[in-house]
């Protein structure tokens, strides 16, 4: 049936009913993707200043590995026990790394190797008598520490 002058067919009521509901919910879609990118960045700034800590502890570790090597010509003997002595702020182990724990590994007399956890995975730090290398692996060796931080 045809509509009479004046008179509104309902195909263009719910079209245009609907495109308001459209164009209403545009900005919470908007919204959506701004909070979703704002915590996409907060993460990886968090996982960054995690990354930066377990750097810093492990060249503090070194640090303490270092004068220790200086002290006795030799890594040898450079423990969990030995290390807090000369790096006081940092906890060691032999056994598996985690965040904030120095894994002591590949100590010959002129290698060492340690390694931790950060929120971006495993980091290593590695002398060989005095040069150092860096890596993001969890290494065994001091020449599987490499590619930098």
């Amino acid at each position: 049936m045809r509509a009479e002058r004046g008179e509104m067919s309902l195909g263009p009521v719910v079209a245009m009913v609907l495109l308001v509901g459209i164009l209403a919910t545009l900005p919470i879609f908007l919204m959506v993707d701004r909070q979703e990118r704002a915590l996409d960045s907060g993460l990886q700034a968090a996982s960054a200043a995690e990354d930066l800590s377990a750097q810093n502890v492990l060249r503090n570790a070194m640090t303490g590995a270092q004068v220790y090597f200086a002290d006795r010509g030799s890594f040898v003997g450079f423990s969990p026990d030995v290390a807090a002595q000369y790096e006081p702020s940092s906890d060691f182990t032999t056994g598996a790394a985690a965040p904030g724990l120095v894994s002591i590994r590949g100590v010959s007399d002129t290698t060492i190797v340690m390694v931790t956890e950060s929120g971006a995975g495993a980091l290593c730090i590695a002398a060989t008598y005095d040069a150092v290398s860096y890596g993001r692996i969890d290494a065994t060796s001091a020449s599987s520490c490499s590619g930098g931080w």
